[in-house]
């Protein structure tokens, strides 16, 4: 049935294992499980376990898209796999939620529009207040991220 749904298409099927992946912050190299799915490409192969490793070939480029995913779509820092995005791509916590409320500003969106959790850390990791971020939503086209963005 889901595969009627999908046109009986590999790049289709592939698509939907990538977005799954970054909607769930799963590993580059880790494996989803058995897959049913048998295309015309894949016929062949006995490996039949899916991963985003087979499909994406870049891991940076995966990581990359998995925090702009996250930041954009308010999702908590992927602390499970800090060992790869810290070490492999630089970009700490620190960096993340810079570039979430960035984003937020740019939108015009309020600071009460993050989830719980994710205001929550994002407090604790730049260590200001609700009350800091309205003042620098009223101040925006004045304040310079830089300095925070330089910062690790």
């Amino acid at each position: 049935m889901w595969l009627q749904q999908l046109g009986n298409s590999t790049k289709e099927y592939d698509k939907c294992i990538v977005q799954f992946s970054l909607k769930n912050q799963l590993r580059y190299k880790g494996s989803l499980g058995k897959s049913s799915f048998v295309g015309a490409e894949n016929k062949k192969s006995n490996d039949s376990f899916c991963s985003v490793q087979k499909i994406r070939k870049d891991e940076t480029k995966y990581y990359e898209d998995l925090l702009e995913f996250g930041w954009k779509n308010l999702l908590l820092f992927p602390y499970h796999l800090s060992d790869v995005i810290i070490k492999g791509i630089a970009v700490t916590p620190f960096h993340y939620y810079i570039n979430m409320l960035d984003n937020q500003m740019a939108q015009e969106k309020s600071y009460d529009s993050l989830p719980n959790f994710t205001a929550a850390d994002c407090n604790l990791t730049l260590s200001i207040s609700p009350n800091i971020c309205v003042i620098c939503y009223a101040f925006r086209p004045q304040t310079d991220w830089s300095w925070a963005k330089s910062i690790h």
